[in-house]
């Protein structure tokens, strides 16, 4: 949702060329569009749930490098490798892509990573932390 003050039509609005973005206030034109504190904060939890796949795959991609490692070092054979591989691929992968991605709730997503510890409360912000406690959606 945003708060549109200026003049102009919506034509002359998207006919601008130009753009400037400052401290939440985006400026286009002869217009100005301030985001809303919901906006706000549908965006720290989407950019929280963008960091908590990064985190949560690169936690699978590190099981994934220590097999490698022990098939490196003799501890398992090329089929058992083989077999962690393509179970990585069509089951951990797609799962958390399915999660993250394909059938995203950005809200749920961000309390399941901060109960999994993907996400700390110390690196939320504070009213996203008390929203997470109360668990309450904000938009």
């Amino acid at each position: 949702m945003f708060w549109m003050r200026g003049h102009g039509s919506m034509r002359s609005f998207a006919a601008e060329s130009w753009a400037i973005y400052h401290g939440g206030t985006l400026f286009l034109g002869s217009m100005m569009v301030v985001a809303t504190p919901q906006k706000i904060l549908k965006k720290q939890v989407r950019e929280w749930c963008s960091v908590a796949y990064e985190r949560e795959l690169g936690a699978e991609l590190k099981k994934l490098h220590d097999s490698f490692h022990a098939w490196e070092h003799g501890k398992l054979n090329c089929f058992d490798l083989s077999d962690l591989i393509h179970h990585f691929h069509d089951d951990t992968a797609r799962e958390l892509y399915k999660t993250y991605v394909m059938f995203a709730d950005d809200w749920s997503n961000l309390k399941r990573a901060v109960g999994l510890g993907l996400v700390s409360e110390q690196e939320l912000s504070a009213e996203l932390l008390e929203l997470v406690r109360k668990d309450t959606k904000p938009y």
